[in-house]
């Protein structure tokens, strides 16, 4: 897979998400580090939790401020996110033929969450949050 870089027309309109979009994004590039065996993937995926809480967090408490009436749909879309990545770390630790295996589906999962959600559905909330 190709490194992921942050491009500036990825931008939902309001600075914070952005770096917190741009954390997601150096996420991404750590699954590589892990794929050569110099990162463990562990480290990688309690990263992702450690972003999950605070990123969902703002993101839900923005579009509540703003009053955005797809709030609870968007909030299920960050539950089914929080479900995988413990359902990861769970398959994770039963086996280590698992880690290497499952690499590519962690790799493939976020970028497709970056492209789905985050530059698709996100990018619904532009100026709006």
């Amino acid at each position: 897979m190709s490194t992921l870089e942050w491009q500036d027309s990825w931008s939902v309109g309001n600075s914070s998400l952005d770096e917190d979009h741009k954390r997601l994004i150096g996420i991404i590039q750590k699954v590589e580090q892990a794929r050569t065996g110099s990162l463990d993937i562990l480290e990688v995926v309690s990263d992702m939790e450690a972003y999950t809480k605070y990123h969902f967090a703002r993101e839900e408490k923005l579009m509540e401020e703003a009053n955005i009436s797809d709030l609870e749909e968007h909030k299920k879309l960050h539950q089914s996110f929080v479900e995988w990545i413990s359902t990861v770390r769970r398959t994770f630790a039963i086996s280590q033929t698992a880690r290497s295996v499952l690499i590519d589906t962690v790799d493939d999962f976020l970028q497709d969450w970056l492209k789905t959600h985050i530059l698709t559905v996100d990018m619904k909330y532009n100026g709006l949050i």
